[in-house]
């Protein structure tokens, strides 16, 4: 809806400054416009026409810098209003409208260049030597709970996951009285180390939208929220943001389940249906128990994790009914997750579903 208003805005108003050019060059009698125009003003005005048309366009396909070509055609389509303005006030509307727009457009351009940018950071994505396949023997010393999910998950027989990338949709709130805002995301992940982005646009009042970034690279984890991709809401960082970053990377290897056999993970048993997971990175210890079904998949995950500057239990279920093979990999895809505080209290803030998920092997 709004990417039509916005196309629809940038043509009409284009082919309004064209009046400037026929007044100019006398191809047709305009009364729209008493006064006088020169050619040079001409000029200017289908200049404005032309990158308006241009910045349509671009917007139409998509293309992330439409703004480019808008932003130029707003200052110099508001020099010729201000030069015609009893003729052409009405104009200045429409650019500030435009403006607005084209503002949204460099910063959704701006946030996705960082986004990229953490991307290409991560930690190797491609392993300096061929790995073998899983073998039944990496399976040894582990729980048995752990040996029959990895059998089951898949991964027995392929090569380790060394890059995962995933799409998302679902909704969240930010406290148990607020309003569910449905997302749509993307991340990225690495097991040489652990490393990961995710990127997501969640929807906002009043037509508006929230950009989040959440990422764990070379040992920190920084999470950023931003009005519009302008206006700064949240940019968090520190150790218990580390912490943070690190417990959400153990509870998603559940995505790459091979990723539970690198070096930086370990096991011990709980009972028969739970195994606790430990991982050790950049020198902070995080820890989480995975519970498992009697086939041996995940339906869940639990571990202290900070809210603010408070730990509390984070608390992951898996639908039973939505696990299935993606990308050759038995995995979860429906997850709820769940706060719960010192006092027994629990609030549901993340319903989450996974589209796609493609797996880099050797």
């Amino acid at each position: 809806m709004m990417k039509t208003f916005v196309v629809a805005l940038l043509l009409i108003h284009g082919a309004i400054h064209v009046i400037g050019v026929a007044k100019a060059f006398g191809l047709a009698q305009m009364e729209a416009m008493a006064q006088s125009v020169t050619r040079p003003w001409g000029v200017v005005w289908g200049t404005c026409a032309l990158l308006f048309l241009a910045s349509a366009v671009a917007r139409l396909a998509n293309v992330s810098w439409w703004w480019g070509f808008g932003a130029p055609a707003i200052v110099a389509s508001q020099v010729a209003i201000i030069a015609f303005w009893s003729d052409a006030r009405v104009g200045t509307v429409a650019n500030v409208l435009l403006l607005v727009a084209v503002l949204v457009g460099f910063g959704r351009w701006r946030f996705a260049a960082e986004v990229e940018a953490d991307v290409a950071s991560l930690p190797s994505r491609a392993p300096s030597h061929v790995a073998r396949p899983v073998q039944e023997s990496d399976l040894a010393g582990l729980p048995p709970v752990v040996r029959t999910w990895l059998r089951r998950s898949g991964v027995v027989g392929r090569p380790p996951d060394h890059a995962v990338y995933l799409t998302q949709s679902g909704d969240m709130r930010t406290s148990p009285d607020a309003d569910w805002r449905s997302f749509r995301a993307e991340q990225w992940f690495t097991t040489a180390e652990p490393g990961f982005v995710w990127a997501a646009d969640v929807d906002g009042p009043f037509g508006t939208f929230l950009a989040g970034r959440d990422r764990y690279l070379d040992g920190k984890g920084e999470m950023r929220i931003e009005l519009l991709s302008l206006v700064p809401v949240v940019d968090a960082r520190g150790p218990t943001i580390d912490q943070g970053a690190l417990v959400r990377y153990l509870a998603e290897v559940m995505w790459f389940p091979s990723a539970a056999l690198e070096p930086y993970v370990t096991w011990q048993a709980i009972d028969d249906r739970t195994a606790r997971a430990t991982l050790r990175h950049a020198g902070v210890e995080v820890s989480g128990s995975y519970r498992f079904d009697d086939a041996g998949d995940v339906i869940g995950f639990e571990a202290k994790r900070y809210r603010g500057h408070v730990l509390e239990d984070w608390i992951i279920e898996n639908d039973p009914f939505a696990i299935r093979l993606v990308d050759g990999v038995r995995i979860p895809t429906r997850s709820t997750v769940t706060w719960r505080d010192d006092a027994g209290q629990r609030w549901t803030w993340l319903r989450l579903h996974l589209l796609t998920l493609e797996r880099v092997g050797d």
